[in-house]
């Protein structure tokens, strides 16, 4: 972050920090970025602040926002991160439909987020993508979520993309994030700390009470000390705090730990997932036309944590698949990544689990195609989809 200046209050601090401007100018105190990285980062901004305008991001904005966390992030595969993701919008913003995407970017951040990087990775596997294609459905007018012709066959797959809804316990599990990440984030000074979270169970809100004080204790102790700490509660939660200073140990712990550096999850498992799933898939039949092939990609990070055999949950979402005659394949896709994990691709019964593990840029994927579909596929553009998620780019 930017450094304090004399005489500045907290308050006034933040607010100069958490501003376009204040974000820009940051740029240049990024370790690990290269001079042109740096020129790229600051004109991604800008293009990013053009097109959503100059009060998405202000001092109040620092919340849950996926968006926002994107934007607020100052680590250099986040800011490379932005990069890419700029580079792809710079390259479609030309289509019709170009507008819509952004409108929707800023009132439904997680499901478009979702429809961008999918989107970006598809064009660099060779597809060409078209966003809101129309669809005749019946006497209705409707959209895709985007299109995918394969340039080598002109062949069309239409995408509908969906966010798997979480279930209650899940939900707890995201207020308990809130309350962990405000009590962190409200501290003085802790712009210049890091920290990686693990819930392990849901936590009583009278206990957590406790445990938040003891954060914030914590918190005062790392700032000022210019520190590491951590807090280990046996089937609770793990928490590392860090300040700039003590990366190293830091580091070191997450790894242990098998923690993403800077997030916070759970490792809980919630057994309704392919329920969910299939009901996601029952809705999403409504919005795509049976006179044509498709791909439906549903966005669930619950379903990697909660699969006991990876290869029964294929088989359990196969036998549903197998019901939906114009849907050529489920992709199932995640923002998990694996701290310090290698890359992997596991094929089953010409089916793919990928682990794509890079930091910003990964997650996990399940590739399950439908052998009764109405539509047959062509290998080129079957082999092109099984790439575009492979290749690891």
């Amino acid at each position: 972050m930017l450094e304090k200046k004399p005489n500045e209050t907290i308050q006034e601090y933040f607010k100069r920090c958490y501003c376009w401007d204040g974000f820009i100018e940051a740029t240049r105190l990024i370790d690990g970025l290269t001079e042109v990285e740096k020129v790229q980062s600051k004109k991604s901004f800008n293009y990013l602040r053009t097109i959503l305008g100059e009060s998405f991001i202000n001092h109040e904005s620092r919340g849950n926002d996926e968006l926002i966390q994107y934007l607020t992030n100052n680590t250099d595969w986040n800011r490379r991160y932005l990069i890419d993701f700029t580079n792809f919008l710079i390259s479609i913003e030309k289509q019709m439909k170009f507008p819509n995407l952004i409108s929707n970017l800023k009132t439904k951040p997680s499901e478009t987020l979702c429809e961008i990087k999918l989107m970006n990775k598809f064009q660099k596997s060779g597809f060409n993508v078209e966003v809101y294609p129309n669809l005749n459905i019946g006497t209705k007018i409707k959209e895709a979520d985007f299109k995918l012709i394969n340039p080598q066959n002109n062949e069309i797959l239409l995408v509908e993309v969906s966010i798997s809804n979480q279930s209650y316990r899940l939900q707890k599990a995201d207020a308990i994030f809130n309350k962990i990440s405000q009590t962190i984030y409200t501290a003085p000074n802790s712009f210049h700390i890091s920290f990686a979270f693990l819930l392990h169970t849901n936590i009583a809100t009278k206990l957590l009470d406790q445990y938040l004080q003891k954060i914030e204790e914590m918190v005062k102790r790392v700032t000022n000390a210019s520190s590491f700490e951590k807090i280990e509660i046996e089937n609770h939660f793990k928490l590392g705090i860090s300040s700039d200073s003590k990366q190293v140990d830091y580091l070191e712990w997450c790894k242990k730990n098998k923690i993403e550096p800077n997030t916070m999850r759970e490792d809980f498992i919630d057994d309704n997932q392919i329920a969910r799933i299939e009901v996601k898939i029952k809705d999403e039949m409504k919005q795509l036309p049976k006179d044509n092939m498709s791909l439906l990609i549903i966005q669930n990070d619950f379903i990697f944590y909660s699969s006991q055999n990876l290869k029964k949950t294929i088989t359990d979402l196969q036998q549903i698949l197998f019901e939906k005659t114009n849907i050529i394949a489920l992709l199932i896709t995640s923002n998990i990544t694996m701290a310090f994990g290698e890359n992997s691709t596991m094929e089953y019964q010409d089916n793919f689990f990928i682990q794509d593990n890079r930091t910003g840029f990964g997650g996990w994927y399940l590739i399950i195609w439908n052998h009764f579909c109405d539509y047959e596929i062509s290998e080129i553009t079957k082999e092109k989809i099984i790439r575009t998620f492979t290749s690891f780019k």
